[in-house]
């Protein structure tokens, strides 16, 4: 997912489409690489959404009623113990079960 958050129509304005395939794609190679060292099977369908975090992974998971939403939660500094504001809002209002993997 790409963190444009409520700023997604000024600055995805400003960033070029070969950018936004990059992102993506190392978001999805990020994805599958979790997914293989957590011996996920069967293999999860990855998707990379742009928008704001939160609501984007919502509306997909109950479009595609997912059994999971799986989630990298890393934060460096005196924050670590904390999640986001992202993770938090989908740990909160998800109709499905949330994993946060903390890296």
């Amino acid at each position: 997912m790409l963190p444009y958050g409520q700023y997604g129509n000024y600055i995805g304005s400003l960033i070029s489409d070969e950018t936004v395939t990059e992102i993506s794609r190392k978001a999805h190679a990020g994805i599958e690489a979790l997914a293989t060292e957590l011996g996920l099977d069967p293999a999860p369908t990855l998707h990379v959404l742009r928008g704001g975090v939160g609501e984007q992974a919502l509306l997909l998971a109950k479009k595609i009623d997912a059994g999971l939403i799986m989630l990298n939660a890393s934060r460096d500094g005196p924050e670590a113990h904390h999640l986001g504001p992202h993770a938090a809002q989908i740990m909160r209002y998800a109709d499905c079960s949330v994993l946060v993997v903390r890296g």
